[in-house]
C-alpha cells in the first residue's frame, strides 16, 4: 500500500511539473509571439511612414527633374535657332557673294564684247562717233551699255542729235562763226558738234549710228539673259 502510494504521489508530481512546464513554455512563447509581432508592427509602422515621405516627396523630385529637362530642352532649342540664324546668314552671304559674282563676270563679258565690237574696223565710223561724243573709248564703251539708242548715248552726255540731208551749210556756216567742235566730212557720212551740244548728222550716217548701235545692244541683251 505504501509503495502503490509513493508511487501515486511520483506520478501526481511528475504531471505537475509536466504542466507547469508546459504553461511556463507556453508563456514564453506567446511572450516571444507578442514580442515578435510588436516588432513587425514597428517595422510595418516605420516603413508606412518612410513611404508616406517618400510619397510626399516624389512630386517635388518630379517637379524638379521636369524644369530640369525643360531648361535643357529650351536650350537646345535656343542653340538650334542661333545654328539656324548663322546658316540662313550664311546662305544668305553665299547667294549676295555669288549675284555680285555673277554681275561682275556679267559685266565684264558685256564690256570685252563691246570693246572688241568698236574695235572692230568694220565699225569705224560708229566707234568715231560715240567716241567723239563721250571722250574716250572707254567712256564710250560704258556709256554704250547703258543706252538703249543712239539719241540715249547722246543725252546721257548732254547732246543733242539732229538729222539733217546735207550738212555742207551747217559746216560752212558755223565753220565761219568758229562754233565747230568736231567735224567727220572726210567719212562716207558726216556729222558736226556745235559748241551749243547740237549734232548734225547727215541721214544717212544716223540710219548706219542706229543699225550698229542696234547690233551692239543685241549682243548686250543676250548676254543679260
Amino acid at each position: 500500500m505504501i509503495d502503490n502510494f509513493w508511487i501515486f504521489v511520483t506520478q501526481l508530481v511528475s504531471l505537475l511539473v509536466y504542466v507547469c512546464t508546459a504553461l511556463g513554455l507556453y508563456r514564453l512563447l506567446a511572450a516571444q509571439k507578442d514580442a515578435t509581432i510588436e516588432a513587425k508592427n514597428a517595422t510595418i509602422e516605420n516603413l508606412e511612414t518612410q513611404l508616406q515621405q517618400v510619397v510626399s516627396k516624389v512630386p517635388d523630385i518630379l517637379v524638379t527633374l521636369l524644369q530640369d529637362r525643360l531648361k535643357i530642352s529650351q536650350e537646345e532649342l535656343e542653340r538650334l535657332k542661333r545654328d539656324k540664324d548663322k546658316s540662313a546668314d550664311e546662305i544668305r552671304l553665299l547667294r549676295e557673294r555669288q549675284e555680285i559674282t555673277s554681275e561682275i563676270v556679267h559685266n565684264l563679258f558685256t564690256t570685252i564684247n563691246v570693246f572688241q565690237f568698236i574695235s572692230n574696223p568694220k565699225n569705224e565710223d560708229y566707234k568715231d562717233f560715240v567716241v567723239d561724243v563721250c571722250g574716250s573709248v572707254d567712256e564710250a564703251t560704258k556709256t554704250i551699255i547703258i543706252s538703249a539708242d543712239i539719241f540715249e548715248l547722246a543725252g546721257k552726255k548732254g547732246k543733242i542729235i539732229n538729222e539733217k540731208s546735207d550738212i555742207r551749210d551747217v559746216f560752212v556756216e558755223n565753220n565761219r562763226n568758229n562754233t565747230i567742235i568736231v567735224s567727220r566730212i572726210k567719212h562716207r557720212w558726216s556729222y558736226v558738234f556745235l559748241k551749243d551740244n547740237t549734232i548734225w548728222i547727215e541721214k544717212e550716217g544716223l540710219a548706219e549710228l542706229k543699225e550698229k548701235h542696234s547690233k551692239i545692244r543685241s549682243v548686250i541683251n543676250q548676254n543679260a539673259l
